[in-house]
This record gives structure tokens, C-alpha cells and sequence, in this order.
């Protein structure tokens, strides 16, 4: 345990996020040792809990969420520091007596507590209730988390920023992407870095092209009001998916601590172009399939919606290193799997089928590569063979990484900001992202059927290149196939 006590006050705290990962994650430090005794959770709702009858309902959500069995004794640990406290934050009212309660807290513990702020709420409440938190004089040196979406746009994310930094120290806000907290995504770093066998094939001279996909099989379920008005490439690729193409195509930082590394990253982002946004920019919507709707006859979808559910690109990062080495990015729901993973396809030699380097990131977590050989027995024949780490199969590597979530608090506790995004790349994913709404905003809608793998029109934009979306199935996916029956 190394994090300093603090009192972490979650707004927002009787939503889906912080039943499903954000106390999961808490209860994960606490087993871990990771959590300071003298530290709190001060939950914030509108509902009529009280302290206990909101510890009583947690247990269900501990035990479907945490990576550990739930332990009867480090449950009773984790209950103890949980607080509710009924406000309604938009309204100022309430945080005077929000104020007494941490007063009481440090007499209690006889210290005087830093703050964690954690805004688990839509990006419109953000500026009220970080008005309302500094005049109560409580904004003063307490740190901030944010949840993505920052904001709804370019125009709004930059005053959303403009208005907190005003009454908190930049420094001490975190915004958080949890995609760069994820355990693979962090292993790229290694991965490139730290093995000669790849760094010195990570270049346009080996390298043919780069995939980025994360498919997923769930429709939009419940989020038909805030999916319809977004859309899957602000929803995945604004965010998440550019995050990790920054990691994936970066030069070599000097050093793994958050500003070499958001340079770095930053780089990357001023690099990316997609060069023709009408052609190589594909969007698509899902149709009925199987035991799925429509997309426009979803709950609290329009049945007129324009609205992509996929949407796949080609670009390309300007720099030396990888100088007209096409980049495809795919994201989309209902699609035939769930699977997020990043594809280096090497150049082929001599004809060879061409190696392959696949980072799994969920929901298995590991590295496949794929190479040719002799076949046993043969006059020279040749067969493609693979070594795949399996990182998800091994039950104490599954039960000893940390979740996303878990890593993020714990580095937020410890004011690292490695894990999370600096506010230049918001800027530059949603620039890139608005740029490209504009350029292709007559480009077709396709339609694709539920649970298959997105529109023909996809495929094209890889066979023009003389490839194709990387499909295998590898053991980590068998593994989850047959945990999950």
C-alpha cells in the first residue's frame, strides 16, 4: 500500500458505473492491501439511502464485478470505508453539509484528508457541480476524475476544460480513457520497447499493415437515447480506439513517465491522417438477425436514424518510421464476436503467407504470432505455425491483473497520470474525428446483419490492399468460448 489517505467522493454513485467497476475496483484495492486504513468512499446520490441500507445492496454487485471471491473479513474491511450521503448536487444546498461530513471524518481519524473527486455523471453536470464544490472551498488541492465523454464535441470539450481548470490545478485533474489502463494495452509499450525481436521489425520496411478492431456482439441495449445522437465513431473511436493507435504507432519514449510518454502519443496524433475521408472512411448499420432488432427498432432509437453502428477506415501515420504503412481501424456492434485486438501484418517474403503479430486486449488478453516452418516429414513443404501466450488462461494471471478501473484509482490515489489522458489529446481526437464527419458526411450508411462481420464494404477497403480483417480463432478465444457455457 503506498496511496496517501484520502476521501474520495463519487457523484454519480448509485449509477451503473460505480455499482460495476468503480467499487469493484475499491473493494479489489482494499483485498489487495492497496488501501489506506484511514481512507474513505463518500458515496453522493439523490436516492433515500443511508449509509447502511446502501452497504447492504453492495454485496450482489462485489461479487458478480471483483476478480477475487469475496472474503467475508476484507468485505467487512471494504463496507467500513463506505459513506452515503444524500444531496442533490446540482443544487448548492447540499455541500455545506457535504463539507461537516469530511470535517467530521478528519476529527474522527485525527488527519486532515486529501480529496479525489470522481465525476461519474454526464460531462454537462461536470462545470455545476465543480462550481458548486469550490464555493464550498473544497476545490482547493483536491484532485479531479472525469469521465469520458469529455464533452459532447470539440467546442464543448474545450469549455468543459477551460471552466475546470479555473478552479482546479490542471495538474490535478485526470481524465480517464479506460482503454490505456487495460493489461495489453499497457504491454504494447513493452512489447515494442523492450524486445529486440519486434522493435527492430516495427518499421515500413517490414511491416505491410497495421488492423485495430474492437467488435462486439451487444446491440445498444438501453443507451438508444445517448447512442442515437453519437454514434460509433464518436463513441469508440474518438476516444478508445485513437488512444491506442497512439501507443501502437508512437516513437520510443525517453522515459515511461506521463508527459515523454503523452509527447509521444501526441506525435502520433498530429501524424494520422486519413488521406481520403469519401472513400476510406465506411459506415454501416445493423439489420435484423437471429434474435436481434434492427437498429432503428431499438428502445429510444429514431426509426429514421442515419446513425453507424460500424464504421471502418484506412489511414496512415506520416512519420519515417511508418511512411505509407495503411493503418485499418474497425469498430461496430452486433458483430460476429466480441474481441478487441491489434494486427501487425508483416511483408511477405518470398511469397510466404505473411507473419502476424496479434495483440489480444479483450476479452482474452495475450500475444499471437504466427510464422511458417517446415512441415514434419515433408520434401520441404511448408506449414504456417503459431506460438500464442495465452495471458487470460492461466487462472492466477486472470485472478492477479489488475482490472482497468482498478488501475486508474490506484494511479490517480498516487497522482500518476501515465494511465490517463492529457487534455492536447482530447483535442486532437476530437479534431481528427470532426474533420472527418465533415469530409464524409454524404458517404453511404450500410446495412450489415446482426452477429455477422460488418459490411461487405468494409472488407473492400482491405482488399484493395490485398488483405483481409484478421479472423482466427486463437486459444485464448476457445478459452473464453468454454468459460463462458
Amino acid at each position: 500500500m503506498n496511496n496517501p489517505n484520502t476521501i474520495i467522493t463519487i457523484f454519480g454513485g448509485t449509477g451503473d458505473l460505480t455499482y460495476r467497476k468503480l467499487l469493484p475496483a475499491f473493494y479489489n484495492l482494499v483485498h489487495g492491501n492497496k488501501f489506506s486504513a484511514s481512507s474513505h468512499i463518500v458515496i453522493v446520490g439523490r436516492r433515500d439511502f443511508t449509509t447502511e441500507s446502501y452497504r447492504e445492496q453492495l454485496r450482489p454487485w462485489i461479487e458478480s464485478n471483483s476478480r477475487y471471491s469475496v472474503n467475508d473479513a476484507v468485505f467487512d474491511q471494504f463496507l467500513n470505508h463506505i459513506h452515503y450521503i444524500k444531496i442533490t448536487f446540482t443544487e448548492f444546498e447540499g455541500y455545506p453539509h457535504l463539507r461537516d461530513f469530511y470535517s467530521s471524518l478528519d476529527k474522527s481519524d485525527g488527519i486532515v484528508h486529501q480529496h479525489l473527486f470522481y465525476f461519474a455523471v454526464s460531462p454537462s453536470y461536470f462545470v455545476t457541480i465543480a462550481n458548486h464544490l469550490n464555493k464550498a472551498g473544497l476545490a482547493d488541492e483536491a484532485r479531479l476524475i472525469i469521465e469520458k465523454p469529455f464533452g459532447n464535441d470539440l467546442k464543448s470539450s474545450i469549455a468543459i476544460n477551460e471552466a475546470l481548470e479555473q478552479l482546479f490545478n490542471p495538474e490535478n485533474i485526470f481524465r480517464i480513457d479506460h482503454y490505456l489502463a487495460k493489461e495489453m494495452v499497457q504491454n504494447i509499450l513493452t512489447l515494442r520497447f523492450e524486445n529486440a525481436l519486434f522493435e527492430s521489425v516495427w518499421n515500413a520496411d517490414m511491416i505491410d499493415n497495421i488492423q485495430i478492431s474492437a467488435t462486439e456482439t451487444v446491440g445498444v441495449e438501453s443507451r438508444g437515447n445517448f447512442y442515437d445522437t453519437v454514434g460509433a465513431l464518436k463513441d469508440m473511436i474518438q476516444s478508445h480506439l485513437l488512444q491506442v493507435l497512439s501507443i501502437v504507432t508512437m516513437e520510443k519514449p525517453l522515459s515511461l513517465d506521463a508527459t515523454d510518454l503523452h509527447t509521444m502519443q501526441e506525435n502520433a496524433l498530429d501524424a494520422f491522417t486519413i488521406r481520403n475521408p469519401q472513400t476510406d472512411i465506411v459506415y454501416g448499420q445493423y439489420t435484423e438477425h437471429k434474435d436481434s432488432k434492427s437498429y432503428i427498432n431499438e428502445d429510444n432509437v429514431n426509426s429514421q436514424s442515419k446513425t453507424e453502428t460500424f464504421v471502418a477506415f484506412k489511414g496512415y501515420v506520416e512519420t519515417p518510421r511508418l511512411h505509407n504503412v495503411p493503418i485499418f481501424v474497425r469498430t461496430g456492434k452486433r458483430m460476429h464476436r466480441r474481441s478487441t485486438e491489434v494486427v501487425v501484418e508483416l511483408k511477405s517474403q518470398e511469397h510466404a503467407p505473411r507473419n502476424l503479430i496479434v495483440i489480444k486486449i479483450q476479452p482474452d488478453e495475450g500475444v499471437y504470432v504466427r510464422f511458417n516452418m517446415n512441415k514434419p516429414g515433408t520434401d520441404g513443404e511448408k506449414q504456417t505455425v503459431y506460438l500464442d501466450f495465452c495471458k487470460s488462461c492461466n487462472y492466477v494471471f486472470r485472478q492477479e491483473t489488475p482490472e482497468a478501473y482498478e488501475r486508474l484509482l490506484n494511479a490517480a490515489l498516487n497522482n500518476d497520470h501515465t494511465l490517463f489522458a492529457s487534455f492536447k489529446q482530447v483535442v486532437q481526437c476530437w479534431t481528427l474525428v470532426e474533420s472527418w464527419i465533415e469530409a464524409s458526411q454524404n458517404n453511404p450508411i450500410h446495412d450489415y446483419k446482426a452477429y455477422t462481420d460488418g459490411p461487405q464494404a468494409s472488407h473492400d477497403l482491405l482488399k484493395q490492399h490485398h488483405t483481409t480483417w484478421f479472423s482466427e480463432q486463437v486459444l485464448g478465444d476457445v478459452y473464453e468460448i468454454e468459460h463462458n457455457e
